[in-house]
C-alpha cells in the first residue's frame, strides 16, 4: 500500500510541475479597439425651376420644393410641380447633388418612374450610374419634364437616386 501511495504522490507532483511550467510559457493578450465608420449622406442643393415659355406668354409654371424629411438639416427630397402645362411644355429644374457625408459615394442606381401612357418624358442629366462623388463634392444636374401628349389632367413621376459607399454596389 505504501508503494502505491508513493507512486500516486510522485505522479501528482509531476503533473503539478508540468502545469506550472506550461503556465509560465503561455500568455493571454487582450485587445480593445474602437472603430469610427464613415457616413454616407447626400443631399439636394440650389434647386431652381424654369420652363420653355417666353416671359410675356407665361401660362404654365414649374415649381420645385426641397424637403428635410428626417430633420438633420439636409434636403433629401425634392418635389417638382408643373401647373397649367400643355402639349410640348418643358419644365426644367437645375440643382446640385452634394455629398454631405465623410466618405466617397458611388451612384448605384437612378430610377425614373413615369406615369403610364407616356404623358411625360422625364430625363436627368449631369449624374449617371457609376459616378463617384468625393466627400464634400457637388455635381450640377438638370431634370427635364416634357409634356409629350396633348391632353389635360395630372401626371406625376418620381426619380430615385441611390448611392452607396464608393467601394460597394453592383453598378459599373
Amino acid at each position: 500500500m505504501g508503494r502505491i501511495c508513493t507512486i500516486c504522490l510522485v505522479l501528482t507532483l509531476c503533473l503539478a510541475a508540468i502545469g506550472v511550467g506550461y503556465g509560465h510559457w503561455t500568455k493571454t493578450l487582450g485587445i480593445e479597439g474602437t472603430v469610427h465608420t464613415g457616413e454616407v449622406d447626400i443631399e439636394f442643393l440650389n434647386a431652381i425651376a424654369s420652363d420653355n415659355e417666353d416671359p410675356g406668354e407665361d401660362v404654365g409654371s414649374t415649381n420645385v420644393t426641397l424637403w428635410d424629411l428626417d430633420g438633420d438639416g439636409d434636403f433629401e427630397w425634392m418635389k417638382v410641380e408643373i401647373a397649367d402645362g400643355y402639349y410640348c411644355y418643358v419644365g426644367t429644374v437645375d440643382f446640385e447633388v452634394h455629398n454631405n457625408g465623410s466618405v466617397p459615394v458611388k451612384v448605384n442606381d437612378i430610377d425614373i418612374v413615369e406615369p403610364m401612357g407616356g404623358e411625360l418624358d422625364v430625363a436627368l442629366s449631369g449624374l449617371a450610374v457609376g459616378d463617384v462623388l468625393d466627400a464634400g463634392e457637388s455635381v450640377a444636374c438638370v431634370l427635364t419634364a416634357h409634356i409629350a401628349v396633348n391632353g389635360s389632367g395630372e401626371a406625376g413621376f418620381t426619380v430615385d437616386i441611390e448611392v452607396v459607399n464608393w467601394n460597394e454596389g453592383v453598378g459599373p
